[in-house]
Parts: C-alpha cells; structure tokens; sequence
C-alpha cells in the first residue's frame, strides 16, 4: 500500500507541475503577444493557485518583465529588487533587472 501511496503522490505532483506549467507558458504567450494585463492576470491566479509551485520563480520573473512592458516602471523595479533578494544566484536575474532598460530602448 505505501508503494502505491507513493506513486499516487507522485502522479499528483506531476499533475500539478504540468498545469503551472500551462499556465506560466500562458503568461509567456501574452507577453509576447504585447498582452502585459493579461499576462499580469494569469500571474496572478498562477500564483493564488500555486503559492508554493515548482516554478515561482519562473512566475516572480514573468511578472516583473510584464510590469514593465505595461509601463509599470516602479513596480517592475521594486519586483526586480524583491527577485534580486530571493534569487541572487538565479539564471533568470539579468534579464529581471534590466527589463525595463530594454523595454524603454524597443521601437
């Protein structure tokens, strides 16, 4: 029975992670679209849904880069502050801080 336990748990995780998943690369898609407010609210129910997903991370970046293609400035810079304080060492950490740099030298 725990062997099953086991397995049962882990089909859930897996469950799980694909739907964050899907909803993340939904948010992705709106920012490539130009979308920010939509992006901005899929974020936000990604992160109502998954407070303690495998990808917060991911989610933390997603929303400073759609605060500032929304035009957001101060609320993208205190959000790349915030992601510079949990993540130090994140791969995602460049592209969070100069975000808005390069959203104001796009055509």
């Amino acid at each position: 029975m725990e062997g099953s336990a086991r397995a049962e748990s882990a089909s859930r995780a897996d469950s799980s992670l694909r739907a964050e998943t899907s909803g993340l690369r939904a948010a992705q898609k709106a920012l490539r679209d130009g979308d920010s407010a939509r992006a901005l609210e899929l974020l936000g129910a990604e992160a109502s849904r998954y407070p303690q997903g495998a990808l917060v991370q991911e989610r933390a970046a997603a929303q400073v880069l759609a605060l500032c293609q929304s035009g957001n400035a101060s609320a993208a810079r205190d959000g790349a502050r915030d992601f510079e304080a949990r993540y130090p060492t994140s791969p995602l950490l460049g592209r969070v801080k100069t975000a808005c740099a390069e959203r104001r030298v796009a055509p």
